[in-house]
């Protein structure tokens, strides 16, 4: 399955791989064995004496929830049903925005069309004849499915995760841009990985003469920590 390149919120470039339609059908496989288990338990649980009532009683308590099943998940899993969490799978949005509940309910309903309606061979079709391996429910609701193991993090970009009761300890990153901070990042990421100290203090260096600070960190720890205070506070932290 093909990579598939994306503009995040934040203007950072995101490249990941779709999920191969062999890793998704075998989710489906995964999440399909666990609703049957479901119903067979709740069956189980759930003899009542034979009568109409009982019976629909019955069809409300597992048909709702088997229903609801892959909606409920991923909403509340954040794109995840508990196969495709198996798989390390996860539903995207081609924006780089998280999806919304209204586009999980785009996928929940054009689930009894392309897959259930067909017995998946439209959503197969889809999956297979379209660039970003997007079944009729992913075309609808401008998502796909990646995977998770691929995924370049927000710790591989310019951005690191946004931290609880973190506090800006330069302020004056407000200066700097979304350029200047990817070339920071570039530029100390290559230092680094050749171990170049003489370069990384040089680079240290001019980042505190443009800042005008003063900071006795280690050189790497300083630069980490002006990407991280430019990400904070672009991200409204401050």
């Amino acid at each position: 399955m093909s990579n598939i390149e994306i503009l995040t919120t934040q203007n950072v470039n995101i490249n990941y791989r779709v999920a191969s339609l062999g890793e998704r059908i075998f989710a489906t496989i995964i999440d399909y064995m666990l609703l049957l288990g479901f119903i067979v338990l709740m069956m189980w649980v759930l003899k009542f004496p034979d009568s109409a009532n009982t019976s629909y009683l019955q069809l409300f308590l597992i048909g709702v929830p088997v229903s609801l099943y892959h909606l409920l998940c991923e909403f509340f899993l954040q794109g995840q049903s508990l196969g495709k969490k198996a798989l390390n799978l996860k539903v995207v949005r081609l924006d780089g925005g998280p999806p919304s509940l209204g586009d999980y309910i785009l996928r929940w309903m054009f689930r009894l069309v392309d897959i259930m309606a067909t017995s998946g061979a439209l959503a197969l079709l889809t999956i297979l004849f379209t660039k970003a391996g997007q079944r009729m429910g992913d075309l609808a609701a401008g998502t796909t499915v990646i995977k998770l193991d691929d995924f370049e993090t927000l710790e591989k970009t310019i951005f690191y995760a946004k931290e609880e009761g973190y506090e800006v300890q330069f302020p004056s990153v407000k200066q700097l841009s979304d350029k200047d901070i990817r070339i920071i990042k570039e530029a100390m990421d290559s230092s680094f990985r050749a171990d170049n100290r003489l370069l990384l203090k040089d680079l240290a260096n001019k980042v505190k003469s443009v800042l005008q600070v003063e900071s006795s960190m280690p050189d790497l720890q300083f630069l980490k920590r002006v990407i991280k205070d430019y990400n904070h506070v672009h991200s409204g932290g401050m």
